[in-house]
């Protein structure tokens, strides 16, 4: 399902500094199960019913999400990106 689209997952993380995030998606991209469970985490609180999202803006608040995910959101909010 993912797996086409694995670059466009990918490249937006290691721009915001989660290299290892994207790392877990090569790793996992024949579990394309799990990743669909870790989009649908990040689509639960980024796609709520009144919220609407400019591509840039979405692509910065994936890097956040992923850090809040990830338990390193204080370190991400503290590097000069």
């Amino acid at each position: 399902m993912f797996e086409e689209h694995l670059t466009q997952i990918i490249q937006p993380l290691e721009g915001q500094g989660l290299s290892d995030v994207a790392h877990y998606f090569r790793i996992y991209q024949r579990r394309s199960g799990i990743i669909e469970s870790v989009v649908k985490q990040f689509k639960t609180r980024i796609a709520g019913l009144v919220m609407r999202w400019s591509r840039p803006s979405i692509e910065r608040m994936v890097g956040i999400r992923a850090a809040v995910l990830q338990g390193n959101y204080d370190t991400f909010w503290h590097c000069d990106t």
